[in-house]
């Protein structure tokens, strides 16, 4: 069993004996009506401000009696879901971590950080500027930055991009231990435009030169007329946290002078992500000392 299959069962066992006890605490069967319902009524109520609310006025407010609150409370104060200060009851530091790692929650997170880096290269480039992560359908494009020269694109935030025809994706496919085989990237790839890289063999081979450049370029690939360069974001300890590219019109992009431009807005990015994650002067270590950089 790997770890992640532990952790996973870990939770899903958390969650089952956690439903049990409040089910068992407020006198309902496992699966009668309002167990849950009433937990999490209670929980709707707790204040997460700072605040504290005491046991007589939750009940006021959810309509349950006294005794069913107060056994509520005492198991979600157990589980970390409630705190219990002098004075009454708040939503528990848990409530926060178990948030944080909804996938909504932590790409706006990701998105938010690194939205100053992104204008600092539209103000550079005066060209669109895209920041994407990899999901299984393909890249997820999180922001566009884009201004009336821009080259139109038929994308927006939100869109599933096709990894092995944009410059984001490639400069995210080249960066993880996945292989291609797994997201049905190695046999033959649909054509978004001619020139788009139609073979998975075609395309392991550019990526392993993205891996050794640090650089991915898309000429076409996605949009005709329209050139993309990419570069990978890096977290604590050199994990994996996104891409950034800039697109414009290929008579007018300037690949190369655009991936310096790429290179020095995404370290200053991915020492921001280092830092907030914890680990900044390992992971700026090991970025300054990448052939990539």
């Amino acid at each position: 069993m790997t770890p992640s299959t532990t952790t996973l069962s870990a939770t899903v066992r958390t969650d089952t004996t956690a439903r049990a006890m409040i089910t068992t605490a407020i006198g309902s069967a496992p699966d009668g009506p309002g167990a849950v319902e009433k937990s999490f009524l209670v929980l709707d109520h707790l204040p997460g401000d700072g605040d504290l609310i005491g046991v007589s006025e939750l009940a006021r407010r959810t309509g349950l009696s006294k005794t069913t609150v107060h056994r509520i409370l005492g198991l979600l104060t157990g589980l970390g879901l409630a705190d219990h200060p002098a004075g009454g009851y708040r939503l528990g530091r848990r409530i926060v971590d178990i948030v944080a790692q909804t996938p909504c929650v932590r790409t706006q997170a990701l998105r938010d950080q690194l939205l100053p880096y992104l204008l600092d290269l539209y103000r550079l480039t005066d060209e669109a500027v895209h920041l994407g992560v990899l999901r299984e359908q393909g890249v997820l494009c999180l922001e566009r930055l884009h201004g009336h020269r821009s080259a139109p694109l038929p994308l927006r935030i939100g869109s599933i991009l096709p990894p092995h025809a944009t410059a984001l994706g490639k400069a995210l496919l080249a960066f993880t231990d996945e292989p291609l085989d797994t997201r049905g990237l190695a046999g033959d790839l649909p054509a978004v435009t001619s020139r788009t890289l139609a073979t998975g063999t075609l395309l392991q081979t550019e990526l392993d030169q993205v891996r050794g450049h640090g650089v991915a370029v898309d000429q076409g690939e996605f949009k005709p007329g329209v050139a993309c360069v990419a570069v990978p974001l890096w977290g604590r300890g050199r994990a994996l946290a996104g891409a950034v590219s800039v697109s414009g019109p290929a008579y007018r992009l300037d690949v190369e002078r655009t991936a310096r431009e790429l290179r020095r807005v995404a370290y200053a990015a991915s020492r921001a992500l280092a830092a907030t994650s914890g680990g900044a002067e390992t992971a700026v270590h090991e970025l300054s000392s990448a052939a990539s950089w």
